[in-house]
Formats: structure tokens, C-alpha cells, sequence
């Protein structure tokens, strides 16, 4: 095959004279495979130099996903379109037919918009291509790499050598297959379960069963006198809760037959009688399907009608309502199954009888639950998971926290949520007590005291409901039994870690999971009491034991340091039911292994920890620089008086930049504390950059929470529009000034004494008023003067004390006249008469 005629490389290329490197990155090649590049570039007529130019430049791609490589060397430029795959040949030949030459000018550099603004955001490597300097003309190549951050040298260099080797060796071979694993990607082997207290090489292991129900038998067994479930709704041990899930069982059976498969769905209070029915839909054979009772009637009906459920399963408290949704759901069909209740000591069946009741007809592989989520559609969708799957995520997470009969693990999210999945069946599984609260039913006082009562060691919850917890603990409060605290489903701050080394166990480990409920938990990171915190943001950790983590570029390639999520596991949920095309579209195999995208970004740091970056459509830009909302959620919540903070950016609804997004703090302020919202803002700006400022910090009673338990952002009030006990507007210069603010900053009005940066202001912005005042007065406006000046009062002030317009008088009648005209073209522009 010929060479392509799409360019590879093109020109003119930019090149910025290098700054000195400080860890110069080199390697010398062995004399087989320098004798064999030799080859390559021979046999293909171009310089050696761009063998390896075009290993660098797939270096780059594969390291960071980019697909237009700089590539710098000593007295050449190259950028390479490496948009495609193709085969080594043609990369070659393309680079040798395309290949521009430029000098180190200074004339080559790109326009500049001026200084850029400081950033603690981390900078990202290779942003600007790629320094390559050769030395092909000995028997053993030289290679030096520049521009390479010190930590990256080891794998940096181990790829560099695995790619040119595979330039080498099959010049046929399409550049997609050249490195299928970076050195960079290794993983690392976790000891979490001896940070929990487990002795190393023999952690606990989940009670052995290929299916929820054998395993449960299993474990009723061990500890059949052992609390199995405290909850507000009943306390059962291992035995009772055997009898209740079997004879729920036995009523499922003689009612809507012994076949295995089906589903039930269940609509009970969030306790001890929704453990009672999960199980014993499992031990009929059938996946399960929880119904929030909190939840609209319409949505639980589509549910209801979706899943196909035969039977409902339901409690006391609950009946009324089950006969409604069957109704409203067009179910006449459906049969409606109470939930057994615990029987007294005497009426308690043998252990052999009970495990004998708990015996299932479904197979590992068969769907143990559907897990209604949020779908594009606006229609939820349900995500099915097999018995197999869920007993491999139990298992991992019993030997990574080292759970005993000895722990009680609490249950706050709803059923319907993986998260209560993993802290229901991890308890039940390996003889601890699940304790199950009602937080949107019960309040966060209630969930405080509930976790002392039962001596909770493994908490679980959203980052939103933990820091509720820890408001209402107060500053001293603590809850020494929790050696544990586990957050997930939100961006994790250092204050949340600090916040758990102040209320709970001295010896607590934190963690920061991540996961979807299409595979529950694929990544954490367990932190000890001692750990140094040096992310703002925490990162999500590793990859669980049968979990890998992929990053993709958006073409599907693997890429080193950011890219999208992709799990790949045998374990990944078998699919949404009854949406094959979404099935198709989101489940995938890469390597002959699942795999499920997630839609989330993330970034793998050298030690192997990923770090969350938030959704592919949720990335933050302020004016032009990347901002983690997370590093500014914690700057806000360390603030004095700060109970809890959340951070969001929002579109500007008015004004010059209508439509850029801009940063709104919220707090709730400590308990017996007051906070001015100015005066944190203020706060912020001593430890912030300008483009990491919230326009405003919003004082509220509370954080929004959805049923998730997360932070339910279409809830929070929008940002007041500002106090002007003082507005300005009297002064025609005043007038003046205040108007160019509005008109820039889409407001009615102005305070006289308000700073501008304090309306949502900043240095762009000050640009369009500095050239609506020069317009309008007729004179320089320097825009120094305005941040020097940054009031309506103090600005007009400094005016009036230059240079007049005209003579004595004029001044006066020019100002007059101009306010006249601004005051009416921002009538015109409301809709109001002139």
C-alpha cells in the first residue's frame, strides 16, 4: 500500500525556545533494535530521526489521548494529525512527504491573550507537545525526551522503548495495537483489609454459596442467635429473619407458582421488613424490584408496570398504597403478598428447616434484582444484576473492610440503590447487623443518635448526608464505635476527611469509594488516620480485586492519564432490561472482557489513584481555565462559621456574559453561628484565584437532598440579586458609571458603595465597562483605575477630580446629557417607553 494523502505532518509548526529541564529524560537503546530502526527508516526512505518522531508522537496519543502531536527537536519541527490508525508503513511515508522545517523564532509564537492567570489546577504534561533530541548515527540509538515531569520517567521511558520495538518489528501493524499496556497502568496490590484490622494474607471472607439465598443459609448457620438486622421497625436475629424471609417465601410460591424467574416487586418502610421481603423474593426463585414509598405515584406505577412484577410484596403500613399503584398501574393481575412477620422464640423452625426453606431454583447467573435509575429519556430504566455479580462485589467489600459478626454496618440510602445493596448484603453475608435508618423520614438527629444506640463500626453514606451528620454532632460530639467511614456517589473534599479524624474512632480509616450501580463499588481509596492529605479533592482510589479501570480517549483508545471511565469486569450488571440498544450502547467487551462506560472522567496519578473530574458534559470552565469545584467546596467549607458548603456553577442569566458559567457558594452556617456571605467571600479570595471565586456565597437552612441522598442542585435558590440600601443612580456621573455595571453585569441596579467583583465582576468584564465609559465620557478610562477604584462612589470621585471635558460648566452638562442617553437605551432595552 502507498503512502496516504492525508498529511501526517504539516507545517508551519510552531516551536517555543525550551526552558532548561530539570530531569532530562533519556535511554539507549540496544545495538539489535537500534540496528533494526536503522532498517525501518532505510527500507522506507526516510531520516532515522522520524522513526523516532512518530514513536514520540504515539507516545503522546497513547499517554494523553491527543491526536495533533508537536514534536520539537533541535533545528525541526513535526506535527503529526495522528486522528486515525493506520499501519506503521504509512505513518512513515506520510511523515516523510509531509514534513515541515521551521526555525526557533520568535516571530513562530502563537498570539497571546496576555499573562494567564494562576491556577492550582494541576498542569497537565505534555500540554504543548513533546522535546525529542536523537542520536542515530551510532550502532546503539540515543533517545532523549524532554518536557517530562520526573515522576513520569520510569513508564515514560519503558513505553517509548515497547513502541519502538513495535515499530520495528511489523511495519503492517496499525497503530492502535502498538501498546496495548502502558507501563503506567500497572497495577497495585491493596492491603486495605489490614488498615481494617484484618491479619495480612488471611482476610475475612464472605460465607460461601453461588447464589444470595445459599449464601445466607450459609451464614445463618454460623451465627444463627447472632442480631442479623436493628432497625426502627424490628431487631431480628439470624434465626428470626430466616423465619420471616422463609415463610414470605412460601406465601410467593403457592401464589404465583414455583418456576423459577420473574420479578417482585417490594413497597415497604425503609427497614427491617424490606430485608425480610429482598430475601425471600430471592428464595422464590425471583429478582426483586424495590418501589420507594416516598417516591410520585406515577413514577412507581411506570415502574411497576415496567418490570413485569406478578407479585408485590408489601407492609402493613404500605397495603392501602399498594392497592392504589396496582391501579393506577393497570395491574388487576397483580397479586399482593404481605411481608411475614418475626414469630416468638417457640415457633422458630429448626436451622436444617430454615436453610431447607431457603433453598432457591435460580442459578448464579440469573437476575437477583432490577434497579431503577434516572434514564436520558426522562423514563427510568432499570439496570439487572445477577446473584453472581452481587456476591463477587459483597465478597470484595467484606475482605477489603474486614467485616466480623463483631461490625454493624448502617443502611441510609434507599433500597433502590446499590449503595444499600453493598451495606445489606456485606452485613448478612458475613455475620454482622445491618442497621437500617430512615434519615428523610426520621431526621439526621435521629440518625446520629440511632448510630450510637446500635453501635454502628461501618458507616456508609453520600458526602451530603455525612456532612448533615457532622453539623448536627456539633464541634465536640464524637462517635467513637465508627472505625470506619465510607462515602461514595458525590466529589469527596480533604475537609470531609478532616471531618471524620474530629467526630469519629481516633483510629478511623476514611475512604472514598466510586462506582455506578451497573458494578457497584470498581474503585476506593482507604486512607489510615495519619495519611497526609494532599488533594483538595480526594482521589477515588484503585481498582478493586477483578475491576480494571480503562480511560478512553473519545475515538475508544486507551489513554494514561485522562480519559473517560470504562470498568471492565466479568461482573459488570448484565444489562437494562428491556433496552437493548442502550444495553448495546453503553455494555461492551474490550480483550474478551465486559466492560460498561461510565460517562465520567478521570485522571490516574502516578502512585495509580484515580482522581474523579466530574461527568464528560459536566467539566467546569471559567473563562477559559478548568476549576475543580471540589477544591473550592473546600476552601468554603474550612471558612470559620461554616457548618457545610456546596459549590455549582451556573450560566449567567444577564448582562455581557449571559451564558458563561459562574461559580454560586452555598453554606448553612454552624450550629449557634452566624456567617456574612461578604465576608466569606472575602475569605476565599485570600486563598483563591479570581476565576476560582464564587459571584456570591448564599446563606441557606439547609442543603437540599434528593432520595438519593445526594445534593439535589435544581433545588438550591437562585443567588439573590444583591442589598442596594444605597443605590447609586443620583450623580449624573454616578448615573453614568452605574449604568456601564448594569448594562455589563445584567442587573436593575447598583450599589453605590458595592464593589464590582462583589456583583460577579471580574477582569474581563471590567473591560467592557472601561470601554462603555470611555465611549460615553469621552476620555481616557485607564483600567487600572477601575480595580483601583472599584466602587460607583469611589470611581465617580476619582473622575471628578481629573481633567474637565470642555470649560467651566460643560463638564456638568456633558455628564447630564450622556446619563440621559444611557438611562434611555436601557428603557429601550427593557420593553419600557421613552
Amino acid at each position: 500500500m502507498g503512502p496516504t494523502t492525508t498529511p501526517l505532518v504539516s507545517g508551519p509548526v510552531t516551536i517555543a525556545e525550551p526552558a532548561p529541564t530539570e530531569h532530562p529524560s533519556s535511554v539507549v537503546l540496544d545495538a539489535g533494535l537500534s540496528a533494526r530502526l536503522t532498517d525501518l527508516a532505510a527500507r522506507h526512505g526516510v531520516p532515522r530521526e522520524v522513526a523516532a518522531v512518530v514513536a514520540a508522537a504515539l507516545l503522546v496519543r497513547r499517554w494523553t489521548g491527543r491526536v495533533m502531536v508537536s514534536v520539537r527537536c533541535p533545528d525541526t519541527g513535526y506535527l503529526l494529525d495522528l486522528t486515525g490508525d493506520r499501519p506503521v508503513r504509512e505513518v512513515l511515508a506520510g511523515a516523510a512527504v509531509s514534513i515541515r522545517r521551521t526555525s526557533r523564532t520568535e516571530d513562530c509564537a502563537a498570539p497571546s491573550a496576555g499573562p494567564a492567570e494562576p491556577s492550582s489546577a494541576p498542569v497537565e504534561p505534555f500540554a504543548d507537545g513533546i522535546e525529542l533530541a536523537t542520536r542515530t548515527d551510532v550502532s546503539r540509538w540515543e533517545i532523549r525526551l524532554g518536557d517530562c515531569p520526573a515522576e513520569l520517567d520510569g513508564p515514560l521511558l519503558a513505553d517509548l522503548v515497547t513502541l519502538l520495538a513495535a515499530l520495528a518489528g511489523d511495519d503492517g501493524v496499525s497503530t492502535a495495537h502498538l501498546l496495548p499496556v502502558s507501563a503506567y497502568e500497572r497495577r497495585r496490590a491493596s492491603r486495605w483489609a489490614e488498615l481494617h484490622g484484618g491479619a495480612a494474607g488471611a482476610r475475612p471472607e464472605r460465607a460461601p454459596g453461588d447464589t444470595i439465598p445459599a449464601a445466607f443459609a450459609a451464614q445463618l448457620r454460623r451465627t444463627p442467635d447472632h442480631p442479623a438486622v436493628l432497625a426502627d421497625d424490628g431487631c431480628l436475629t439470624y434465626r428470626e429473619l430466616a423465619s420471616a424471609v422463609v415463610a414470605t417465601a412460601t406465601v410467593i410460591r403457592s401464589t404465583a407458582g414455583t418456576r423459577p424467574g420473574g420479578q417482585v416487586a417490594l413497597l415497604c418502610r425503609h427497614g427491617a421488613g424490606t430485608v425480610v421481603a429482598l430475601l425471600a423474593a430471592l428464595a422464590a426463585g425471583r429478582a426483586y424490584v424495590p418501589l420507594d414509598p416516598t417516591f410520585p405515584a406515577h413514577r412507581l406505577a411506570r415502574i411497576l408496570a415496567d418490570s413485569d412484577a406478578d407479585v408485590l410484596l408489601t407492609d402493613a403500613e404500605h397495603a392501602g398504597q399498594a392497592d392504589r399503584l396496582r391501579e393506577l398501574a393497570g395491574r388487576a393481575e397483580l397479586r399482593i403478598v404481605p411481608v411475614a412477620p418475626a414469630v416468638g422464640p417457640a415457633d422458630l423452625a429448626d436451622l436444617a428447616e430454615l436453610a431447607a426453606g431457603l433453598a432457591t431454583p435460580a442459578g448464579p447467573d440469573d437476575p437477583a434484582y432490577l434497579l431503577y435509575t434516572s434514564g436520558s429519556t426522562g423514563a427510568p430504566k432499570g439496570v439487572v444484576q445477577s446473584h453472581r455479580n452481587v456476591l463477587f462485589g459483597v465478597g470484595n467489600h467484606i475482605r477489603n473492610f474486614a467485616l466480623t459478626p463483631a461490625d454493624r454496618t448502617s443502611v441510609l440510602t434507599s433500597f433502590g440503590y446499590d449503595m444499600a445493596v453493598t451495606d445489606t448484603f456485606s452485613a448478612l453475608l458475613s455475620g454482622a447487623a445491618a442497621v437500617p435508618v430512615d434519615i428523610r423520614s426520621e431526621g439526621l438527629g435521629h440518625l446520629a443518635r440511632t448510630l450510637a444506640m446500635r453501635g454502628v463500626t461501618v458507616y456508609h453514606s453520600t458526602p451530603t448526608v455525612y456532612r448533615y451528620l457532622c453539623a448536627s454532632l456539633g464541634p465536640d460530639a464524637t462517635l467513637p464505635a465508627i472505625r470506619a467511614v465510607l462515602l461514595g456517589g458525590e466529589e469527596v473534599t480533604r475537609h470531609d476527611v478532616e471531618l471524620a479524624r474530629r467526630h469519629f474512632a481516633p483510629d478511623a480509616v476514611f475512604v472514598n469509594g466510586y462506582g455506578t450501580t451497573e458494578i457497584s463499588f470498581a474503585a476506593q481509596d482507604h486512607l489510615p488516620a495519619d495519611a497526609p492529605l494532599a488533594h483538595a479533592v480526594v482521589p477515588i482510589g484503585h481498582p478493586l480485586d477483578g475491576i480494571d479501570v480503562l480511560l478512553l480517549d473519545p475515538a475508544g483508545r486507551p489513554t494514561c492519564l485522562t480519559g473517560e471511565v470504562v470498568v471492565r469486569s466479568a461482573h459488570v450488571a448484565l444489562g437494562y432490561w428491556r433496552l437493548p440498544e442502550l444495553t448495546a450502547g453503553r455494555f461492551g467487551e474490550h480483550d474478551g472482557v465486559r466492560t460498561y462506560r461510565t460517562g465520567d472522567l478521570a485522571r490516574r496519578l502516578p502512585d495509580g489513584r484515580l482522581v474523579f473530574l466530574g461527568r464528560a458534559d459536566r467539566l467546569v470552565k471559567i473563562r477559559g481555565h478548568r476549576v475543580e469545584l471540589g477544591e473550592v467546596e473546600a476552601a468554603l467549607a474550612a471558612l470559620p462559621g461554616v457548618g457545610h458548603a456546596a459549590v455549582v456553577a451556573r450560566p449567567r442569566t444577564g448582562g455581557a456574559g449571559a451564558g458563561d458559567r459562574e461559580i454560586i457558594g452555598y453554606v448553612v452556617p454552624s450550629p449557634d453561628a452566624s456567617v456574612d456571605p461578604t465576608a466569606l467571600r472575602a475569605g476565599l479570595a485570600i486563598r483563591l484565584p479570581d476565576f476560582m471565586l464564587p459571584r456570591t456565597v448564599v446563606a441557606v437552612d439547609a442543603l437540599p437532598m434528593g432520595v438519593t441522598g445526594k445534593l439535589d442542585v435544581a433545588a438550591l435558590p437562585p443567588p439573590p440579586p444583591g442589598r442596594f440600601a444605597d443605590a447609586a443612580g443620583q450623580d449624573p456621573l454616578e448615573t453614568i458609571i452605574a449604568a456601564s455595571w448594569c448594562e455589563v453585569l445584567g442587573l436593575d441596579r447598583v450599589g453605590r458603595e458595592t464593589a464590582f467583583v462583589d456583583l460577579g465582576g471580574h477582569s474581563l468584564l471590567m473591560a467592557l465597562v472601561q470601554q462603555r465609559l470611555e465611549a460615553t465620557l469621552n476620555r481616557r478610562v485607564p483600567l487600572v483605575r477601575l480595580f483601583e477604584f472599584p466602587t460607583v462612589a469611589g470611581l465617580a470621585a476619582h473622575l471628578r477630580a481629573g481633567e474637565p471635558v470642555d470649560g467651566p460648566g460643560a463638564e456638568d452638562d456633558a455628564l447630564l446629557r450622556a446619563a440621559g442617553r444611557m438611562r434611555r437605551r436601557r428603557r429601550a432595552r427593557s420593553g419600557e417607553t421613552v
